[in-house]
């Protein structure tokens, strides 16, 4: 509840008095360690999901958020393998998917970004920005109609979205 009213200093305290009772609670390392990133401690959210996954290695929380940050600081190839396994747990997850695919396209493997951008549409093909990064894989591949389709569709969803509307110039 803290967390999502963005109290996460306090959300962050409570947590940690949790461990304290519990010290093996996957749930409690895990909403610590998210805690902890909202507050701009990656440090600190990286230990608290390295030790979640010490407790429960198959935590598609912990291995998604502790690749995004991973990502997040400039370390993509250690990012990977905790994005894919949070996959291999949960297959459909749009924000691992997206995940995978923006480090796949600054890494210029526009083939896997297109993979994993397209399962993001597949599962949320409500997402402008799911088309629009689509629509941004398909053009940097050469498939200028693709990504023109895309960023239409991202227009589509958000009319005043600047940022989609810009790509259709």
């Amino acid at each position: 509840i803290l967390s999502g009213q963005r109290k996460f200093e306090e959300a962050a305290h409570l947590f940690q008095q949790a461990l304290k009772v519990d010290p093996r609670s996957v749930v409690a390392h895990v909403n610590l360690g998210f805690a902890r990133m909202n507050r701009e401690d990656m440090d600190g959210a990286m230990q608290s999901y390295s030790e979640a996954l010490k407790l429960d290695p198959e935590s598609p929380l912990a291995n998604f958020y502790l690749g995004a940050i991973l990502a997040r600081i400039g370390n993509p190839d250690a990012a990977k393998p905790y994005l894919l396994k949070a996959l291999e747990i949960q297959p459909g997850w749009a924000m691992a998917h997206r995940e995978l695919g923006l480090i796949l396209a600054r890494q210029k493997d526009l083939d896997g970004a297109l993979v994993h951008f397209s399962e993001v549409v597949r599962v949320s093909p409500e997402s402008a920005e799911a088309h629009f990064h689509l629509g941004l894989a398909l053009a940097q591949k050469g498939d200028r109609e693709g990504g023109i389709r895309e960023f239409s569709e991202a227009v589509r969803l958000e009319p005043t979205s600047m940022k989609y509307v810009n790509y259709l110039e």
